[in-house]
């Protein structure tokens, strides 16, 4: 699969949370927000310069890069912008 490109990436959509009762309530919420973020796995340095570009751009506070999916994180930032993997 080709990298994305600049056009392909969007903008996250601005997602509240509501105060959490519990730490199984906060959880929920945290992975609902997840799975709103851009996922992307840049196959070349060209690409990666691209996304970081991007990035700065945006002016997006907090990139996580890693391996794993979005649910095999241990511990991201509070409210990462783009998740890579």
């Amino acid at each position: 699969m080709p990298d994305p490109t600049l056009d392909q990436l969007i903008a996250l959509p601005d997602v509240e949370l509501a105060q959490p009762t519990d730490l199984a309530t906060a959880a929920q919420q945290r992975l609902a927000q997840w799975s709103q973020l851009p996922l992307v796995a840049p196959t070349s340095l060209e690409g990666f310069s691209a996304l970081l570009t991007l990035a700065h751009q945006q002016q997006w506070s907090s990139i996580v890069i890693g391996t794993g999916s979005k649910l095999g994180w241990g511990n991201p930032t509070p409210a990462p912008d783009l998740l890579i993997s």
